[in-house]
């Protein structure tokens, strides 16, 4: 589930959808003392990017970058939207893998 400060910068994107200039494709979703949490959607593609410092864990990457050296078997490729249905369905797993690292790691 979408915590509330998500569903606000969730609904903060929305001006995805209606920004007559395509130039914005960088986004700060969540800066806290121990991690920064962004987004990136340029060409059609999705870029969940998370750099994390606590206690002695310290990493930066996008999500593609970070499985791959947990050494997970998982390839994570950037997800890729034609409409805003479509993004809007990416970001929420994209918030909810994010919440899942927060949680576990505590940060």
């Amino acid at each position: 589930m979408i915590s509330q400060k998500f569903r606000t910068s969730f609904q903060t994107l929305a001006i995805i959808q209606s920004n007559t200039s395509k130039k914005k494709t960088f986004f700060f979703i969540e800066e806290t003392k121990s991690s920064t949490f962004k987004i990136s959607t340029k060409g059609g593609l999705v870029e969940f990017i998370l750099t994390c410092k606590a206690d002695n864990i310290s990493f930066a990457g996008n999500y593609g970058f970070i499985i791959y050296h947990a050494g997970l078997e998982t390839r994570f490729k950037k997800p890729s939207f034609s409409s805003y249905s479509e993004l809007t369905e990416i970001l929420r797993e994209g918030f909810d893998i994010y919440s899942n690292i927060k949680t576990r790691l505590d940060i």
